[in-house]
Order: structure tokens, then sequence, then C-alpha cells
């Protein structure tokens, strides 16, 4: 191999590097958004074919099984995928961001309890279950990432 060759793919992995880096919040944003709404989707239409959508029954596992389930993999997956995406540093990555994730659910947790939308309230506190769940997991080896 010469020497511009070897310069080169330097070069280019430093570049694959930089925007691994830079795609870590953006793709994990992104994954656990579409992770979220296909859970959601499947959940409410295995519901509609058994429950009635005006019951007490659909209301409660709305709240509690699809969004607590859907919260949980929102911060999950988002944890999960920005630690995959980053290059280097995956435990300290998993660290900031289950901190991002109680920071944003903090955020949004507040205006659901003025109001007292009780979903969204579960949403946010199984959000942050997931997000702890999934960085401690990463932490402590239990879940395994290539470094």
């Amino acid at each position: 191999m010469s020497d511009k060759e070897g310069i080169r793919r330097a070069e280019q992995s430093k570049a694959i590097v930089i925007l691994r880096w830079a795609g870590v919040v953006p793709m994990a944003l992104l994954t656990c958004l579409v992770v979220r709404y296909v859970v959601v989707l499947l959940g409410r239409w295995g519901m509609a074919r058994y429950v009635d959508p005006g019951s007490l029954m659909w209301r409660v596992i709305d709240w509690y099984v699809i969004h607590g389930v859907g919260g949980a993999l929102l911060g999950g997956v988002f944890v999960y995928v920005a630690s995959y995406i980053a290059p280097a540093h995956k435990k300290t990555v998993a660290t900031a961001s289950a901190g991002f994730v109680l920071v944003v659910g903090g955020f949004l947790l507040f205006p659901s309890l003025l109001v007292r939308d009780w979903s969204a309230i579960v949403e946010s506190i199984c959000i942050a279950f997931g997000a702890v769940g999934t960085a401690y997991s990463i932490f402590s080896g239990e879940i395994h990432l290539n470094e």
C-alpha cells in the first residue's frame, strides 16, 4: 500500500468517526420515535380487534400498557442506539444519553402534571425507567457493544 492510500484511508476513517459522532443524537431520536410509534400502532391495532374503543378497558390498556411499554422503549432505544452509533466511549455515551433523557423527560413531566394528563405522566416515568435500565445494562456489561 502506498503512502497516499494510507493517508486517504486515515482521512476517510476520521470523516466517518466525525459523521458517527454528529449522528448520535439525531439517529437515536429518529429510531426511538419510529419504534415507539410502531409499538403504539401495533398495540392499538391489536386492541381494536378485541376491545371496544369506548370502554374503560381500552383506556386502561392504552394508558398503562401501550404508553408504558412505548415510553420504556422510547427511553431504552434512545440510550441503546446512541451508545451503539458512538464510535468510542460507549459507556460514557450511555450514561450521558440517559441523563439527557431524564432531563428532557423532567421538562415534559412538568406540564403534564399541571394539566393532569395521566397518560403522559405514566409515559414520562416509563421513559426514565427505560433509559436508566438500558444505561445500567450497558454500563454493567449485560448489553455488549463493540468497543
